[in-house]
């Protein structure tokens, strides 16, 4: 792939190496028209089935909005990883170099809101470099939130691979931002709208609630937890892209983030077309106090009709 700068990033929209701050960083770039930028964080890459560098697909509806999908560089260190979060590596700073990424991105593209998204492994991305963020949106779908609380053999291989000198989960902490939950609950300057599948209840009762319990109530407003079922249990696409899509249109076109307003806009965009025009309401009619003088007209003219045919 070729390499340029940052600056530059608009002259292209094919896969690219974006030098910035002394990294070079695998990113796709869809052009878009109006003033929305989505960053797309891809989930977990088996690297034998999907080759280096790889991009979650952009979104084929998203309203005019920029775009764009990002491969998480940390997976070059080793071919058995397939999740490493975007937290980066020991010589990699992942965490503390895409945060201004992302809003010099935003800068360079004038655009008025950023959405993040990302599913399972890029869930976590999302939420954390919304965070880093404030006022932008994370849309995520069954999230890690507490990779300290997460399964064990991913962690640990991904922390041998990259971080070597964290003998275990704790060291890695310290190192690393890796449990969201602490993250959230001291602040939310961002906003998120977190999709949960009902039959992913490892996700849901292992990652979602713990972030749900430790959250201050003025927090609230700014984070919707919504959790359906789509057919497909367990955590392997069991939120398909299409059930996001709604989700995306009411963050992109709702008046502010706010998890109410994102709500009511979601609510309008579902309704039917025909309720969104009410029928005319049916002339009000008197209370009737005896036969009606236009079906006495009729009948008389229809007996008067008879007795002329008769005669």
């Amino acid at each position: 792939m070729p390499t340029i700068d940052v600056q530059d990033l608009q002259t292209t929209s094919a896969p690219v190496l974006v030098e910035f701050e002394g990294l070079r960083l695998p990113v796709h770039y869809r052009p878009g028209s109006n003033q929305t930028l989505i960053v797309i964080f891809h989930g977990a890459v088996d690297q034998a089935k999907r080759p280096l560098p790889f991009f979650q697909p952009h979104f084929t509806v998203a309203g005019g909005a920029h775009q764009l999908a990002i491969s998480d560089p940390t997976l070059s260190r080793s071919t058995e990883l397939k999740a490493a979060w975007f937290a980066g590596a020991h010589d990699l700073p992942l965490q503390q170099v895409l945060p201004h990424f992302f809003v010099r991105i935003a800068e360079i593209l004038k655009v008025k809101r950023t959405i993040y998204f990302g599913a399972s492994a890029g869930g976590f991305a999302a939420m954390f470099y919304s965070h880093a963020h404030p006022n932008s949106l994370a849309l995520v779908a069954n999230p890690q939130i507490n990779l300290l609380n997460y399964l064990e053999a991913p962690i640990s291989l991904y922390r041998a691979q990259c971080w070597p000198l964290a003998l275990d989960n704790q060291a890695l902490a310290s190192l690393a931002c890796v449990n969201l939950a602490d993250l959230y609950a001291k602040s939310v300057p961002n906003f998120v709208c977190l999709l949960n599948a009902a039959g992913d209840r490892y996700h849901l009762y292992g990652q979602t609630l713990e972030l749900a319990a430790r959250l201050k109530p003025e927090a609230r407003n700014r984070i919707i937890l919504h959790s359906d079922f789509y057919g497909i249990p367990g955590h392997s696409g069991s939120i398909p892209m299409q059930a996001c899509t709604p989700w995306l249109k009411a963050a992109m076109y709702a008046p502010n983030l706010y998890a109410d307003t994102i709500l009511t806009k979601l609510h309008q965009l579902r309704a039917p077309a025909s309720a969104a025009i009410p029928a005319p309401a049916a002339p009000a009619r008197t209370a009737s106090t005896g036969p009606d003088p236009e079906d006495l007209r009729l009948t008389d003219a229809v007996a008067q009709w008879q007795l002329q045919r008769r005669a």
